[in-house]
């Protein structure tokens, strides 16, 4: 649940910026072909106790700081996304557990930005801050067939996790 927990509450938008990471659109509003480059965030969700998080929903009545994580138990959420201090966007994220002991998770996280919507998935250990590496699985308008990988890494002395997400043509 701590992963969660410092996974789980706001993006700040940072680096290239998401026009940055995304090829050029046509005249008609539709992509020009998927993204390229990277974008680089710095993720927070919603602490445990927040209305934008509902912990382990296959429980409602467990307490997360003493029941365990089981298989099949679902974590789920919202967050915000920001540019510097401007919010930008918001992200929705779900968690099923998938291993018990040590508890260990496949997250889907979708990112709606201004110009479309990112989506990935993979991996992650709910009990550290160990870094973990992702899928881009896809995307809708300005990001639209967006496929890479993504790379998130603990900032140190923080609530946030910094997210580096690296489009392939």
């Amino acid at each position: 649940m701590k992963r969660l927990a410092i996974t789980a509450v706001t993006i700040l938008v940072a680096g290239a910026g998401a026009a940055g990471a995304v090829a050029a659109s046509s005249s008609t509003g539709h992509d020009a072909g998927p993204p390229t480059g990277t974008l680089t965030v710095d993720a927070q969700f919603p602490p445990n106790g927040s209305p934008e998080l509902g912990a382990n929903l296959a429980d409602p009545k467990g307490d997360p700081a003493t029941d365990p994580s089981k298989i099949a138990d679902v974590y789920a959420g919202n967050g915000k996304l920001f540019q510097g201090s401007k919010q930008v966007g918001t992200l929705h994220f779900d968690n099923v557990v998938t291993q018990a002991d040590p508890p260990r998770t496949i997250l889907t996280v979708a990112l709606l930005l201004p110009h479309g919507s990112i989506l990935t998935e993979g991996p992650t250990d709910l009990g550290s801050n160990a870094p973990s590496d992702f899928a881009v699985i896809g995307g809708t308008g300005a990001y639209g067939s967006a496929r890479g990988t993504g790379h998130v890494v603990h900032l140190a002395g923080t609530d946030l996790n910094r997210v580096v997400l690296t489009f392939v043509r």
